[in-house]
C-alpha cells in the first residue's frame, strides 16, 4: 500500500476514534527569516513560514497521535517540504514518579522539484525509564532506533541505535548535577561507489555499493544553579568522539553534506562549551539565554573547492563555532506565544562553511 495512502487512512481512523473525551487538536504558525538558510558562505535569505497542526488522543496510559508540518519558503519555493507524523505513546508508571514509556512513529519527510533526493519514510521508536534512586537522585535512561528510506537517493538510506544513561542529584542549595552518556551507532547500508570512468571495464561493476558503519560516543556533565523562584542559570560541557569518518562515503559527502546543511550530531567530534539563563520577570512571560562555543572536527571529510572536488593535500574540514540563543515565551489557558533570536559565527578550514547566520522567528499556537 502507498505509504501517503497509509498515513491519510491512519488519519482519518484516528479522527474517527479520539472524537469525544480525551480528543484534543493543536494548531500552530512559526514564521523565521534567516539570512542564511542553508547555512554556508553563499548566505541565501528568505522567509520561511511553518504551518502545524496535530490530534491527540489520550487514554488510561495511552496516547495516539498524528502531527503535520508543512514549510513554506517565500523566495525557495522549490525548497517546501511538509513532513507527517502519526505514532503512538505508552506510558507506565512503576513506582511513586517513577514510570517506563515507549514511542513508535513513522515520520514522513517530502520535498519539492530539486531535493526530492532527501524525501525519506521510515519507523523510529523510542522507549524509556525515568527512576527516582532517592528523593534527591533521578536516573533516566532510554535506547532509540530509527530508520531511514531514502526512495529518490539510495545511498542515505540508514539505520541508527541510540543508549544513553543520565543521573541528576539536587541538593538543598537549589544547585543540580547532571552527568549523561551516550553511545550512537549510524550504519549506512549501501552507499555507491564513485568509481572514475577511466577505471570502467568489462570486469567493473559500476553499480557497486559500500555499507559502513559510524560509531559514536559522547558524555554531558551540567551544573544548574536556582536563584530564588524565579532565576536559573547553567554551565555545560559536551564531548563528542567519532570512531569512524566518512572516508569511504564520497557520494554521501558529494550530494548531501555540500548541497544540504547537513549538520547531523553523529558526524562531528569536539567539544562544545554553554552558559545559560532563565528567569521569569513578570506575568510568567519566560526569558531564556544561551551562549555557546563549539569546536568540531568532521573525520573523514576533507575540505573541496568550488568544484566539489577534493583538495591536495588532503585535509580535514575543523569548525570552530560561536552561537547565542535568546528565547521569549508565553502561555495562556489555549494558546502560547514565541519571540527566538539565533545568531552564529561559523570559522572553518572549508571557506564554503565560513559564514555568519542570524535567525529571527515567531510563532503561536492554540489548542481547542
Amino acid at each position: 500500500m502507498n505509504k501517503k495512502l497509509t498515513i491519510i487512512l491512519f488519519f482519518v481512523l484516528s479522527v474517527s476514534l479520539m472524537w469525544g473525551k480525551g480528543f484534543n487538536v493543536g494548531t500552530g504558525i512559526n514564521s523565521y527569516f534567516s539570512n542564511n538558510i542553508f547555512l554556508n558562505s553563499t548566505s541565501v535569505k528568505d522567509l520561511v513560514t511553518v504551518l502545524s497542526a496535530d490530534i491527540n488522543f489520550t487514554g488510561k496510559s495511552f496516547n495516539l497521535y498524528f502531527e503535520g508540518d508543512f514549510s513554506l519558503f517565500k523566495d525557495n519555493s522549490d525548497f517546501n517540504s511538509y513532513k507527517l507524523t502519526p505514532g503512538v505513546q505508552f506510558l507506565k508508571y512503576i513506582k511513586g514518579r517513577s514510570y517506563l514509556y515507549f514511542d513508535l512513529s513513522y515520520p514522513l519527510l517530502e520535498y519539492r522539484d530539486y531535493y526530492t533526493d532527501f524525501n525519506y519514510s521510515g519507523p523510529s521508536t523510542e522507549m524509556g525509564l525515568k527512576y527516582y534512586l532517592a528523593p534527591t537522585v533521578l536516573l533516566k535512561s532510554g535506547y532509540s532506533f530509527e530508520l531511514r528510506n531514502y526512495p529518490n537517493f539510495a545511498s542515505f538510506d540508514f539505520i541508527n541505535h541510540t543508549i544513553f544513561f543520565e543521573i541528576n542529584k539536587f541538593f538543598p542549595s537549589q544547585t543540580t548535577l547532571r552527568l549523561q552518556t551516550g553511545i550512537n551507532y549510524r550504519y549506512y547500508r549501501h552507499i555507491a561507489r564513485i568509481i572514475p570512468e577511466e577505471d570502467w571495464s568489462i570486469d567493473t561493476d559500476i553499480n557497486a555499493v559500500n555499507s559502513m558503519s559510524v560509531p559514536n560516543l559522547s558524555g554531558i556533565l551540567r551544573v544548574s544553579q536556582g536563584i530564588g523562584s524565579k532565576v536559573g542559570i547553567y554551565g555545560e560541557v559536551e564531548y563528542r568522539k567519532n570512531f569512524r569518518g566518512l572516508e569511504e562515503a564520497e557520494t554521501l559527502i558529494n550530494n548531501s553534506y555540500v548541497i544540504y546543511p547537513y549538520n547531523d550530531n553523529y558526524l562531528w567530534d569536539g567539544t562544545r562549551l554553554s552558559l545559560g539563563v532563565k528567569f521569569i520577570p513578570f506575568s510568567e512571560i519566560s526569558v531564556s539565554g544561551r551562549l555557546s562555543v563549539l569546536s568540531k572536527s568532521y573525520p573523514g571529510i576533507f575540505i573541496m573547492d568550488e568544484e566539489g572536488l577534493v583538495m591536495d593535500p588532503q585535509e580535514e574540514r575543523t569548525d570552530n563555532t560561536t552561537q547565542f540563543d535568546l528565547s521569549v515565551s508565553k502561555k495562556f489557558p489555549k494558546t502560547s506565544i514565541f519571540l527566538n533570536m539565533t545568531f552564529r559565527d561559523n570559522k572553518s578550514l572549508d571557506s564554503f562553511f565560513d559564514y555568519n547566520m542570524l535567525t529571527l522567528s515567531a510563532g503561536i499556537r492554540y489548542y481547542f
